[in-house]
């Protein structure tokens, strides 16, 4: 079963050739003309030769006359074989182009949770690795093909032409290489397989080490790391030598096999001469040819090989190309955000289990156009992740969660995402400029509302502290600033992409008390018309500020009202309130 969806992804693949067929022409009439004009010409060879030992210098114009002939053909083999290599690589390098963008375009529609469940450098590895891999060796078996068995043929017609008893004794020994060679392959395909997980789980340990740098660094861990690291590149040596050792050892096998076909024709070819039933030159030509019967046969055996590895990378690209995407082509908000958000009864889980835990337990709210509404809890207590169910980065939860009265399962993403603005707390900038990153929600802004941005946003108190100002470059994830720069960087973002709906999920946390009062101040008189949703530990920021709070402990909702009703009540709130003031 295994095998005929390995045979289906790889075939599936190779269909992407039709987009390139007249190219795939060029491609196979150059093979052609190479493959015939590799055997051809050896034919003269055997009648140089015989002419040679046979005649005297009064045939020096025949002999000249071959010879030239000979020439030509080589000539135009060289620049068949040229066409050949130019279309292959043309082709190979189109074909690249389109699996890595197909490839990254899947990855763009993949549900979040996709990310989470899946590491992160094994995606790149699919992205790189695996489609550099599968364009290698995409084409090889129809080159295969048309090159070696044309050139097989071509040689066996040519070879039984001249002596039929040498040529016959190729066909068993042929077949007895092939069925060697096929049954070498199941333990080639798994030991590739087991190299290709052995160098992810290195890229992974690789890229984790080099993300958590700083964490290594300040906990004097270099030596510890370096050694989890030498113990997987040593284990991911060990694999690949097993590998190269297998191949190496059928390899000699296949060779030895080779070599001892020449040898048998060379040693019956030669008592054939003696006997006379064979000439000097058909020797000299069979020899020769014995290179178009047995190069395929070896051919074979590598292409063979190299295919395991094609196949293990083809199916790791399916395994994200067959994956479900976010759902498209669903309803539209007419106008715009113009009601209210409703969540009843709401459940969700991260882990799909039957434990019966739930992050989020039957949770119901309320949120109407134009409230400030605060959730607010102990980390971990759900409030983030009811904001990520909102923008839909998650929607595999159990109740009813509506905008206007549509679903939000119904509703289509780019339509909710553009009414909705959210600033997480843990901001992630692209590197390049300070500039892109501030306008990537919204690139084609005024300069007057990129400056009213910066203001509100409290980037403008930073922004003079920067050596290019806005043409700074910002690093790897903003590596250049600190992390309430960050945030108010993610801020002005949202504030340029002038959403209907503002969500900052704890937007202000690495800020002072002095900058975040000031940005606060800003963000409620910018969105004094606009619904905010704000989720936060320090209450004394929006308690005063919202007409609605919810105080959310483990998964659940367990109080709601307002600042004064709440902080009358002897209940979470009111401890939370009192322990941060």
């Amino acid at each position: 079963m295994k095998n005929k969806k390995t045979r289906n992804n790889y075939l599936n693949m190779l269909k992407l050739c039709i987009e390139f067929k007249i190219r795939a022409i060029f491609l196979s009439i150059a093979l052609i003309g190479t493959s015939f004009l590799s055997s051809y010409p050896i034919k003269y060879i055997e009648k140089i030769i015989n002419i040679c030992i046979s005649s005297k210098n009064d045939n020096m114009e025949v002999f000249i006359k071959g010879g030239l002939i000979y020439l030509i053909l080589q000539i135009l083999n060289v620049i068949f074989r040229a066409l050949f290599e130019y279309f292959n690589a043309d082709l190979e390098s189109k074909l690249g182009h389109k699996i890595r963008i197909m490839l990254f375009e899947k990855l763009e529609k993949m549900p979040f949770k996709f990310y989470e469940s899946n590491n992160k450098s094994e995606i790149i590895m699919r992205l790189v690795q695996d489609s550099s891999v599968t364009v290698d060796g995409i084409l090889q078996p129809l080159t295969f093909i048309i090159k070696n068995i044309l050139t097989f043929a071509l040689g066996f017609i040519y070879m039984y032409s001249i002596d039929k008893t040498l040529t016959l004794i190729m066909i068993p020994i042929g077949l007895i290489i092939s069925i060697f060679v096929l049954k070498t392959g199941p333990k080639i395909s798994k030991l590739s397989y087991d190299e290709r997980e052995s160098n992810s789980k290195l890229w992974n340990g690789f890229s984790e080490a080099l993300n958590g740098i700083r964490e290594i660094k300040v906990n004097c861990q270099e030596k510890r790391i370096l050694k989890d690291v030498e113990r997987s590149s040593y284990n991911t040596r060990k694999v690949i030598m097993n590998l190269k050792k297998y191949t190496i050892k059928v390899g000699n096998i296949n060779s030895a096999i080779v070599m001892s076909i020449i040898a048998l024709i060379m040693i019956l070819g030669g008592y054939k001469v003696i006997q006379g039933t064979l000439s000097i030159g058909g020797l000299t030509a069979i020899m020769m040819y014995n290179g178009l019967l047995i190069d395929p046969i070896v051919d074979f055996f590598n292409l063979f090989q190299q295919m395991q590895k094609v196949f293990v990378s083809c199916d790791k690209i399916f395994l994200v190309l067959n994956h479900s995407e976010e759902p498209v082509n669903l309803k539209t908000l007419k106008d715009s955000f113009n009601e209210n958000i409703k969540i009843d009864r709401l459940y969700f889980k991260y882990i799909n289990d039957d434990s019966g835990f739930y992050n989020l337990n039957s949770i119901s709210l309320q949120i109407n156009k134009g409230d400030k509404v605060a959730l607010v809890g102990y980390s971990g207590s759900g409030k983030s992740t009811l904001c990520k169910i909102l923008v839909k980065l998650y929607d595999d939860f159990e109740g009813n969660a509506s905008i206007d009265g549509i679903s939000l399962k119904d509703i289509n993403n780019e339509n909710i995402r553009n009414i909705i603005g959210i600033v997480f707390q843990d901001t992630f900038l692209f590197s390049g400029t300070l500039e892109n990153n501030l306008k990537f929600a919204k690139p084609n802004v005024s300069e007057e509302e990129l400056k009213n941005a910066l203001e509100m946003s409290g980037v403008s108190l930073f922004l003079e502290n920067l050596p290019n100002g806005l043409n700074t470059i910002i690093g790897e994830n903003g590596f250049n600033l600190s992390g309430g720069e960050k945030q108010r960087v993610s801020i002005c973002r949202t504030i340029l992409k002038d959403p209907q709906i503002i969500i900052l999920d704890e937007s202000t946390s690495a800020l002072d008390a002095i900058t975040t009062s000031i940005v606060m101040k800003n963000l409620l008189e910018l969105f004094k018309y606009k619904t905010v949703i704000f989720t936060a530990h320090k209450l004394s920021n929006i308690a005063n500020v919202c007409n609605k709070i919810y105080v959310f402990d483990k998964g659940s909702i367990v109080e709601y009202g307002d600042h004064n009703k709440l902080i009358k009540k002897d209940g979470l709130y009111k401890k939370m309130y009192n322990a941060y003031e």
